[in-house]
């Protein structure tokens, strides 16, 4: 039979809807409380039984919450064809929650997107699933100010509603302007910003990092580009925004056989705002459902020992 800790479940009930929809890269999406539990919950516990989580980046509102964190974990079940590795990585990991008040002044999460940077993790094991990027790949790092961790510190800046909202402009503008547009990426960002990218395409530590390793391999390699957003969230000077890349493949992008296709892809982006420009910014991409969209099987080949 399935087995999986009832004291999660009993406590998950507590904060989670009974029509509850999981949504993960790679763990499925399940329905229910129970469902997660046995799904998600028991599949990440036996591929990664130990596991040590900081949250970097966790903040809200009443509807919508997301958290950006990197968990050091051993590796030691096999998982999707993979055979374990045995040995600890880095897991970069964001969630994204949609909640449903319910009186009297109580809200339990309803949906929730689970994502972890597996081309990264991947990559620390030895099956390269993307070309080496020419920036610092593995690399994330909390918020480069005394924000708390996770920042924000919500008792600091809940009574600061006006900074959440020139947040969330910033945001939008930067994302909208950088992966959708080919507008002035300077605009948006300070010249000494952080980029934390994901796996295949790394860690840009200026504006001019950022334009010539990030942004323009994107734009040359997809046109026709639309950056639709479903959920999002912004408290203080930190906005989270996630959703769906969309394009048509011109040339090839990280190595992928994009060019003559129609690719959609999710992502999960999250901002650090400072008087009126993005400081920092933290990327994960669903680099298996992309895979899927140019018809390659992301864990068979994973399982046969990556791209390499």
């Amino acid at each position: 039979s399935t087995l999986f800790p009832y004291t999660t479940l009993f406590r998950s009930q507590q904060y989670m809807t009974p029509d509850l929809v999981y949504e993960s890269v790679g763990f499925g999406t399940w329905k229910t409380p129970m469902g997660w539990a046995q799904g998600e919950e028991h599949k990440y516990g036996m591929t990664f039984p130990e596991t040590v989580f900081t949250q970097m980046l966790f903040f809200g509102d009443q509807r919508v919450a997301t958290t950006t964190t990197y968990g050091r974990a051993f590796w030691k079940g096999n998982f999707l064809g993979v055979l374990s590795p045995q040995q600890w990585v880095n897991l970069r990991i964001t969630d994204f929650y949609s909640m449903r008040e319910e009186p009297p002044g109580r809200a339990r999460i309803s949906y929730n997107f689970m994502m972890i940077d597996w081309v990264d993790a991947l990559r620390q094991v030895g099956r390269r699933m993307l070309p080496p990027a020419p920036l610092q790949e593995g690399l994330v790092l909390p918020p480069a100010a005394n924000d708390g961790v996770p920042a924000p510190l919500s008792v600091l800046v809940q009574a600061e509603a006006r900074n959440a909202l020139q947040a969330r402009a910033v945001a939008e503008a930067a994302l909208q302007r950088d992966w959708a547009g080919s507008g002035n990426v300077a605009a948006g960002w300070y010249s000494n910003l952080t980029f934390y990218g994901p796996g295949g395409i790394g860690v840009a530590r200026s504006l001019e990092s950022y334009q010539k390793h990030v942004l323009r391999p994107f734009r040359a390699s997809l046109i026709n580009r639309t950056a639709m957003v479903e959920l999002s969230t912004c408290e203080g000077n930190y906005c989270g925004l996630f959703g769906r890349f969309s394009g048509h493949g011109v040339s090839n992008w990280l190595g992928l056989p994009t060019t003559g296709r129609s690719v959609s892809f999710r992502f999960a982006m999250h901002y650090r705002v400072v008087a009126g420009k993005a400081q920092e910014g933290w990327a994960i991409f669903d680099f298996p459902g992309l895979f899927t969209e140019v018809g390659l099987d992301f864990w068979a080949v994973a399982a046969s020992g990556g791209r390499q």
